[in-house]
């Protein structure tokens, strides 16, 4: 690692992408701070900077040095992107050294970008998710992040002799991302963000059929009432433990995995695939092929089961005279809440009542996803499993299996991705960006080139909380505790026949839906719950608090 005073200015790699002029030269940066407390108010100090050009790692050990730098290495017309890994991190100390044209942040100090003239920072932590050590290690990259190898306690300035080891710590630091950053090809077709790259996959997947997505998608619009409604009806995965044994040390656990619970559901359930119709709850009810987003309003309500809840208290638009059960209502004298027709089947299920009124809803036709989807979701599984088969003899594959695995998990999250959302911007502190709410959602019932609909990740996630909860129901007292996609019972051979007996109504619901689009291989243990079933429970002692 070299002092920035040995740089010698070396010739970019300048070309044109249409009119717009770039650098292709990867650049990184990363900071060393000591962290300290004065008058019960706590500072941060860098102390060093890396800054590597190519893999050529330089550093320096003070604001005025970097901006010297800087200004020498970006004299010219070019654009350039210097990447930064967690760069919210970073922007705190550079925030007001930059004359900032534009900053994305969809949060308050969560940047994605910044940019200042022909200087582009770039998160790379935003693009991968992955920490600086995991991703050197999961993508198998020819460099490893140093960890212990650094006294985060010992408090360093500017002038504080460094050792050979502290320098080789931020240099791996930014040889981690060099090496990921190479590794993905042309970094000016990056996106922004991780689920850009599954975006730009369904794209790809469904060029040929533009035309149907073009009408499919004018047809998939939310009107400004029925994106409240749709919004305040989100809810992410359960998380919770059963009340009777929390605090509790429990022997003979064991715990099931739902095998890609959010794909599963994306390919197995019906979606809505028709412009919303605003009507009451209770012409609703029962249809088949209908699926409903409304309001319903419930006096007296109490849990019929003991060992779990379903509604989250923070989730009611209205409450009164409730109990709780860590957040979750075990009772209420009113409640009213936003929900899909599918929660509303779990709640009928496992709650009583003395009086319940429907309110409004927006129904639609159901069917399964474009062809697309589960031709897509079909392929990314069986390869992301047959890379991690040949993984193990082949640690090259570790980067592509990574890669794909990212990619499908973030199907999901693309799904989610909520039309309308606050921006924020810098400018001597951070303020957000004030939009007009019913032109955004104009923007976005507008824009015929996008692929998915908000409201199929709402009803992707109801469908999984469903699977998650059927298993939770046949668990009954011996249920410990569930997140997300996983559930912890007391072992017994009827609870081991009973994950055995839906895993075997999930595969044949997988055979059929495969044959139904007429894709082959689809034989995939998708969907089902995943454990050793030859262990008599696969963890001796567990213990929940929450």
């Amino acid at each position: 690692m070299k002092h920035f005073s040995e740089y010698i200015q070396r010739e970019k790699k300048i070309r044109k992408i249409g009119k717009r002029i770039v650098d292709d030269i990867i650049y990184t940066f990363d900071i060393e701070v000591s962290n300290l407390e004065i008058g019960g108010s706590k500072y941060g100090i860098m102390y060093i900077w890396g800054f590597s050009i190519d893999g050529v790692c330089y550093y320096g050990r003070t604001w005025e040095e970097f901006s010297i730098f800087i200004k020498e290495l970006f004299n010219d017309d070019a654009d350039h992107i210097i990447w930064v890994h967690n760069l919210s991190y970073e922007f705190q100390f550079i925030a007001k050294r930059f004359e900032w044209n534009r900053i994305l942040s969809r949060k308050s100090r969560d940047v994605i970008e910044a940019v200042a003239g022909n200087i582009i920072f770039r998160c790379s932590y935003q693009l991968s998710g992955k920490s600086l050590k995991d991703l050197a290690i999961e993508y198998g990259l020819d460099v490893t992040k140093k960890t212990g190898d650094l006294d985060y306690k010992k408090v360093r300035g500017s002038k504080t002799p460094l050792s050979s080891k502290e320098l080789k710590y931020l240099e791996n630091d930014n040889l981690v991302i060099y090496e990921y950053i190479k590794s993905l090809g042309d970094m000016w077709k990056l996106p922004t963000t991780k689920t850009g790259f599954i975006r730009k996959k369904i794209v790809e997947e469904t060029q040929k059929n533009y035309s149907y997505y073009k009408a499919l998608m004018s047809l998939l619009i939310l009107r400004p009432d029925e994106y409240k409604l749709v919004n305040n009806a989100f809810a992410g995965g359960f998380t919770h433990a059963n009340i009777y044994k929390v605090c509790e040390i429990i022997p003979n656990v064991c715990c099931c995995d739902i095998n890609s619970s959010y794909p599963y559901a994306l390919i197995s359930e019906k979606y809505p695939m028709s412009k919303g119709i605003c009507c009451k709850i209770e012409e609703c009810l029962n249809k088949k092929n209908i699926l409903w987003v409304g309001i319903i309003e419930i006096y007296g309500i109490e849990s019929s089961i003991d060992y779990e809840n379903y509604i989250s208290k923070s989730r009611c638009l209205a409450v009164r005279g409730c109990k709780t059960n860590n957040g979750r209502i075990m009772s209420a004298d009113y409640l009213m809440i936003a929900l899909t027709n599918v929660d509303f089947d779990i709640i009928r299920k496992t709650y009583t009542w003395e009086h319940i009124v429907y309110g409004k809803c927006y129904c639609y036709k159901s069917n399964y996803l474009p062809i697309e989807y589960i031709k897509m979701i079909f392929q990314m599984y069986n390869e992301k499993n047959e890379l991690k088969k040949r993984m193990k003899q082949d640690e090259s594959l570790k980067f592509e299996y990574q890669l794909l695995k990212g990619m499908y998990n973030s199907i999901y999250g693309m799904m989610v991705t909520n039309p309308i959302h606050t921006m924020y911007t810098y400018n001597d502190g951070w303020h957000a960006i004030e939009k007009d709410f019913e032109e955004e959602l104009n923007i976005y019932n507008n824009n015929f080139k996008r692929r998915n609909f908000y409201l199929w990740g709402v009803f992707c996630c109801a469908y999984a909380r469903r699977n998650l909860w059927n298993m939770i129901l046949n668990m009954k007292d011996d249920y410990c505790y569930s997140d997300t996609d996983s559930i912890y019972f007391e072992y017994s051979d009827e609870h081991v026949k009973q994950v055995e007996k839906y895993n075997k109504k999930v595969s044949q619901h997988v055979k059929d839906i495969a044959k139904y689009f007429h894709i082959e291989n689809g034989d995939i243990d998708i969907g089902q719950f995943s454990f050793d079933l030859n262990e008599r429970g696969d963890i001796d002692r567990f213990f929940s608090k929450h």
